[in-house]
């Protein structure tokens, strides 16, 4: 089942602590939109159950809401008060209108 949920990209920025040491903090960007969201089913589904990843989400995006800079190592996605880590990105370099990302709920 395809569902339209408002979804929010959290980027990652270092703050120091007391000792001078860089911690990783998420902020909310400015970047919100609308995201079809389903669950992976067929050859993805098992994929992610051999990787004990059974908590993966698909995410359908308007490439207007992605950021210039956007990977999967920087940022996160936030829908539901649920955070979900990006573990694939497919149609991004591609000049689709729409871009998949694959994410973890953590």
């Amino acid at each position: 089942m395809v569902t339209n949920k408002r979804i929010v990209f959290l980027k990652q920025s270092n703050e120091k602590d007391a000792y001078g040491q860089g911690k990783p903090v998420w902020e909310e960007t400015s970047y919100t939109g609308l995201a079809k969201i389903s669950e992976v089913s067929g050859r993805l589904y098992y994929e992610a159950a051999r990787a004990n990843e059974e908590n993966t989400i698909l995410f359908r995006v308007n490439r207007s809401f992605i950021p210039e800079d956007f990977n999967k190592i920087n940022y996160r996605i936030k829908c539901e008060n649920t955070i979900y880590t990006i573990k694939h990105i497919s149609g991004l370099k591609e000049r689709f209108l729409e871009v998949q990302i694959r994410g973890i709920s953590i």
